[in-house]
């Protein structure tokens, strides 16, 4: 809090160049700094590099879940000692971001709180891992090249030595995320607009992007097949057609139950209160009953996004 080590000079310098834009040109500024002083000549931009990298990869990713989907990122945070949790594809463990605000009661002088919960049973003496990757539904080569390119070793978990989940050599899985991409950011863009028209063409996109990972053999349980449920849950819900809505939500929690720990807990629990709010009586209840545990079990009871759930009803008794 203090500005007394702050150097001045280095601030000037960095302010000199567009980080935004470059990245290197920030790095070099930062270098050719450091190398004035004694001691630091040594120092090069792909040692800053290489150094950068080695922090990226014990950070974590900082997301505010009480957003809208596609503004959740916020950026990335070093939490000094979560970052010593091993990874496994099927963890035991969630890290849940908690962004400090003023009706939050303060339980740390920084920003934002990192807090670590069992999301598994284990047993003594078992390891708590996290996933340093989204359980998204990933395939097994997937997983590894993200894990290789972003934090430098080959992951050897059960999961990976005995994959549920393989994708053909000749998939082309991107080709279909970035159909997905734009029909997410149309869903967003017309969701609230009355003139619901042109979701007719997004849901024809979607089916044809399903007929391609049918075409390519590409694992009901993955990812993109999980996501096309979820894109058309939205769009029948927007124009109304809650019973194809509900067909394609219960599609995608049968297939989230059947990934179990290779899919994401926070979002598992949106899907079923998702699921809840066009549903009535008992399903509904049950749907929010399940989505709330998860959520609670997975970033704590006093997480925003728990408190404005709306609370459950309780069934009637019935008297005798």
């Amino acid at each position: 809090k203090s500005t007394k080590w702050m150097d001045w000079a280095l601030y000037e310098c960095l302010h000199s160049v567009d980080l935004l834009d470059s990245i290197d040109s920030g790095i070099e500024v930062i270098c050719q700094h450091l190398r004035r002083l004694d001691k630091m000549s040594w120092l090069t931009k792909n040692v800053c590099r290489g150094a950068l990298a080695r922090v990226l990869g014990c950070s974590h990713a900082l997301t505010d879940i009480t957003l809208p989907l596609g503004n959740q990122c916020l950026g990335r945070a070093i939490f000094l000692e979560h970052s010593f949790y091993n990874h496994n594809c099927t963890p035991n463990a969630f890290l849940s971001c908690l962004l400090q605000t003023e009706d939050l009661e303060a339980t740390t002088d920084q920003g934002v709180l990192g807090r670590m919960h069992l999301i598994h049973d284990i047993k003594q003496g078992e390891e708590i891992t996290l996933s340093y990757i989204p359980t998204s539904g990933l395939a097994a080569q997937e997983r590894q090249k993200r894990l290789q390119d972003g934090f430098g070793f080959v992951c050897k978990c059960e999961e990976c030595l005995s994959p549920k989940l393989e994708l053909p050599s000749s998939a082309d899985v991107d080709s279909i995320r970035e159909v997905q991409f734009s029909c997410n950011a149309s869903i967003l863009n017309q969701i609230d607009d009355s003139d619901t028209s042109d979701l007719e063409q997004v849901i024809s996109l979607i089916k044809m992007t399903q007929r391609g990972m049918e075409n390519q053999q590409i694992p009901k349980l993955h990812e993109v097949s999980i996501e096309a449920n979820r894109l058309l849950a939205l769009v029948y819900v927007a124009i109304g057609k809650y019973n194809n809505a509900i067909e394609n939500y219960n599609s995608l929690l049968a297939k989230a139950e059947e990934l179990g720990r290779l899919f994401d807990p926070v979002a598992l629990a949106t899907e079923h209160l998702n699921l809840s709010k066009i549903l009535n009586g008992d399903k509904k209840l049950n749907h929010q009953q399940i989505g709330m545990q998860l959520l609670e079990s997975s970033v704590g009871v006093d997480h925003p996004i728990v408190r404005m759930q709306p609370p459950l009803k309780k069934k009637a008794r019935i008297k005798s």
